[in-house]
């Protein structure tokens, strides 16, 4: 996928909503939503773009996340990173440095199965998205490592592979495969639309069933 056709599909998907893109990835027999509980947890702010992925996994070894430093210096610029996490709610794998680091990269966002921390640092210094499972202070170091980036995780109960596109706001966080992105973004946006003319028609005094009938989405 080449840059333009990656940004114009990147723009569309910021055009639209995390609820239009998971019906239509219903549509197509694809759970794209995660969990309730990957929530924006610093501002509340839709982001759209690439993942970039780490993955997490459970050690007692004092280690740095080497790993995910590494992803946040290669990611490029309105990407989001997407942390995949064995049992980390109560784990931040995430906190003000690295959103420093990711600010200063162009980043969009971070989407994390796990915590967060520093977030009043955040909120006050950089005004960056975080969405997240969890805020909780504890640190990775004895408790989990990075182990690799650039690989197929699971966050949220989803598979995020790198390349996807990721669409964050109010309502939560879906996942679009690279493969059907062109046509889950149509579909949403015709969604959008339908949904649009059914509410000025509700607006307007016609019955909600009638209306209902007439486009067969509620």
């Amino acid at each position: 996928m080449n840059s333009p056709q990656l940004q114009r599909l990147v723009t569309g998907f910021l055009n639209t909503t995390t609820a239009s893109v998971s019906d239509a990835l219903d549509r197509r027999g694809i759970r794209g939503f995660m969990s309730h509980e990957i929530k924006p947890r610093t501002v509340s702010r839709k982001i759209a773009g690439i993942a970039v992925t780490i993955r997490e996994v459970p050690s007692t070894e004092r280690q740095p996340p080497l790993r995910a430093i590494e992803a946040i210096d290669s990611a490029p610029a309105g990407a989001v990173i997407v942390i995949g996490v064995d049992n980390g709610a109560d784990v931040a794998v995430w906190g003000g440095l690295m959103t420093a680091a990711a600010l200063a990269r162009g980043l969009a966002g971070a989407i994390l199965d796990g915590g967060v921390r520093d977030v009043a640092e955040i909120r006050r210094d950089y005004d960056f998205p975080v969405y997240a499972r969890s805020i909780v202070p504890s640190t990775t170091v004895g408790r989990y490592v990075a182990i690799e980036h650039d690989v197929v995780v699971v966050c949220g109960g989803v598979r995020v592979a790198p390349g996807d596109i990721v669409l964050g706001d109010d309502d939560g966080v879906v996942v679009v495969p690279a493969a059907v992105a062109e046509g889950v973004l149509q579909e949403a946006l015709s969604i959008d639309a339908r949904e649009a003319q059914m509410a000025q028609e509700l607006r307007e005094g016609r019955r909600f069933m009638e209306v209902f009938e007439k486009y067969a989405r509620i």
